[in-house]
């Protein structure tokens, strides 16, 4: 062969092979990016804490001792809709979590109880437990799957923003009071105290009956009856479809029975929830916020008001001792008197404050901008034990994640930084001068820290 033939025979094979080792790469690349990333397995789960750090799209488990991360999950290269934003849940089995669009659940032995499933948007609530069931929510609705499988047993509402709270076999969540509904010819619906009734109906308009007033409607027009209030959409020969909606009452929070698949109430609000709902014995307590003005509601378990109180400033997440109830209200920490309504006392601070309430046998923690704050609250004057600021060095210093405290040591994400102090600790400390850990994670973490507390074992007699 000539000379000049076998360069271009050269040149040709070379091609060909870069195109396939192209071709090749992209293969192997789709395939791998398809596969989430997990390390370690959890173990003991009450020998660790848990949480989401936000945009590194990953589930962390660090072991309560001295930080070392034992489980690490991270979401796979082809989720959409990335952030790791839901609070987990740990239980004894394992870990509950939501990361990016995807729902997933890892027992203790760092294997997958079942696959991870794709449900289209960021799962942003935080995962709750009950009996069988595990559920969550996004932007689009609230789904409970079957904790054993995975399987998908029960989908409902139609969120502002998702927060939902499992208390056994039923969910509380907060959710959009305005309602689609379709009514063929003679069917009815009650709703905030009327019944709405379609009586007849051409191709271009329908009778409808709301209360004891009859009301002639069109496509595309809105109609007032009283506080109660219809955007009809589409009328048919046979039917009409319209959007329901209580005036000043276009949010709600429902309580969602799992046994049965139907709400048991449903409480009407004029403000959407922006906190977790917390839930005790007796009560379930909530933050709404609009236009400057926070309000702390507290409903019985019948969905009845046993609290509703408004200050200027964001609300946070509330905690619940009894009848007393604390909470953040812009730059405040209060105590509230739930049987009467108003505040016992309340203290100031230079910025908001930012995380949820975390509440142990009369031992409160929270923060503000970039400090923690640690309480004895069990005194009628409350006394601060000890407080953590974020150093300036640190790349993230705000707070949002709400502290755990267990076993008398007291877990927080402080920007990127995870730490662990004693209850016990008095004075002023900055970062990680007076902790029994601090570990830094480079992101800023989004979500509360979870843990379960140490087995109690009793001495044989």
């Amino acid at each position: 062969m000539k000379k000049g033939g076998m360069v271009i025979s050269t040149i040709f094979y070379v091609i060909i092979a870069v195109i396939f080792l192209v071709v090749f790469s992209s293969i192997v690349y789709n395939f791998l990016a398809s596969f989430p990333t997990v390390r370690g397995a959890i173990g003991e789960p009450t020998y660790v804490v848990c949480f989401g750090g936000g945009d590194d799209q990953a589930i962390h488990c660090l072991t309560k001792e001295n930080g070392t991360e034992v489980f690490y999950f991270k979401a796979a290269a082809k989720w959409s809709d990335n952030g790791a934003e839901s609070t987990p849940t740990l239980t004894e089995e394992g870990i509950y979590f939501g990361v990016n669009d995807h729902i997933c659940a890892y027992n203790v032995a760092g294997q997958a109880i079942w696959e991870c499933q794709d449900y289209g948007k960021k799962i942003t609530s935080s995962t709750g437990i009950g009996k069988v069931h595990v559920c969550f929510g996004n932007k689009e609705k609230y789904y409970c799957l079957e904790k054993a499988n995975g399987l998908l047993a029960r989908e409902f509402g139609e969120p502002d923003e998702p927060f939902i709270s499992v208390d056994d076999q039923s969910t509380y969540y907060a959710n959009k009071f305005e309602y689609k509904i379709t009514l063929e010819t003679g069917k009815s619906i009650e709703f905030a105290g009327k019944t709405i009734k379609m009586t007849s109906s051409k191709t271009a308009f329908a009778w409808v009956d709301v209360g004891s007033e009859t009301y002639k409607m069109y496509p595309n027009e809105e109609y007032t009856a009283g506080d109660v209030i219809i955007k009809v959409d589409d009328v048919t020969a046979s039917s009409i479809t319209f959007n329901v909606f209580q005036k000043n009452r276009k949010f709600a929070l429902g309580k969602y029975k799992l046994d049965r698949a139907e709400d048991d109430w449903v409480a009407p609000l004029q403000y959407p929830v922006i906190s977790e709902i917390t839930i005790s014995d007796d009560k379930v307590c909530f933050g709404t916020f609009k236009d400057g003005t926070g309000r702390l509601i507290c409903l019985d378990k019948a969905g009845n008001s046993k609290l509703n109180h408004a200050e200027s400033g964001k609300i946070t997440t509330p905690a619940i001792d009894g009848d007393n109830i604390y909470v953040g209200f812009g730059k405040y920490f209060y105590k509230f008197y739930q049987p009467l309504g108003q505040s016992i006392w309340g203290k100031r601070y230079d910025n908001d404050v930012s995380t949820g309430i975390e509440l142990v046998e009369g031992f409160a923690c929270f923060a503000e901008g970039p400090t923690l704050h640690c309480f004895d609250v069990s005194a009628a004057t409350p006394k601060e034990t000890f407080s953590v600021t974020a150093p300036t060095t640190w790349d993230f210093r705000e707070t949002e994640s709400k502290p755990l405290i267990l076993d008398d040591v007291v877990y927080f994400a402080m920007g990127d930084y995870v730490c662990a102090y004693a209850t016990n600790s008095t004075g002023t400390f900055t970062g990680d001068e007076g902790a029994k850990w601090c570990v830094d994670f480079d992101e800023k973490i989004a979500t509360d820290i979870v843990g379960l507390p140490s087995k109690k074992f009793e001495v044989p007699a």
